[in-house]
């Protein structure tokens, strides 16, 4: 992840929204070098989604946002023209968690899409079937 977060070209963008974040070796964190463009997001427990932030994004137009279930981050933009919110999530393969756990995450969205503001749902649902 270090040489994505230093490549200069990346700049431009504001928000790289992370599932599967790679972490720092004995550590349950986030990799992000102090000297790159981007700040980490991710909730108290690193789960399967977090956000790399541009530092250019002043802190007072943004929060973060976290549910119970760890697989799902909320970033509320506050722009010029109203609140964007951002949602990353990550929903359990079916070989990997009980369907209930994959149940529940899908649950959380009626009352998230509800907010007030435009919504950009970033997802791996993990919903597929055999052919």
């Amino acid at each position: 992840m270090t040489p994505v977060l230093a490549d200069r070209q990346l700049e431009c963008y504001d928000i790289l929204a992370i599932q599967e974040p790679a972490k720092r070796k004995g550590i349950d964190d986030v990799i992000c070098p102090g000297q790159c463009s981007w700040q980490a997001a991710r909730g108290e427990v690193l789960g399967r989604t977090c956000f790399y932030i541009n530092k250019r994004i002043a802190q007072a137009r943004r929060s973060l946002h976290t549910y119970d279930i760890l697989d799902i981050l909320s970033l509320r933009l506050q722009l010029d023209d109203g609140i964007l919110w951002i949602h990353n999530v990550y929903n359990p393969s079916p070989d990997a968690s009980p369907s209930a756990d994959r149940r529940r995450t899908l649950r959380v969205f009626p009352e998230t899409l509800a907010k007030e503001g435009r919504h950009i749902l970033l997802k791996d649902f993990n919903l597929y079937y055999p052919l």
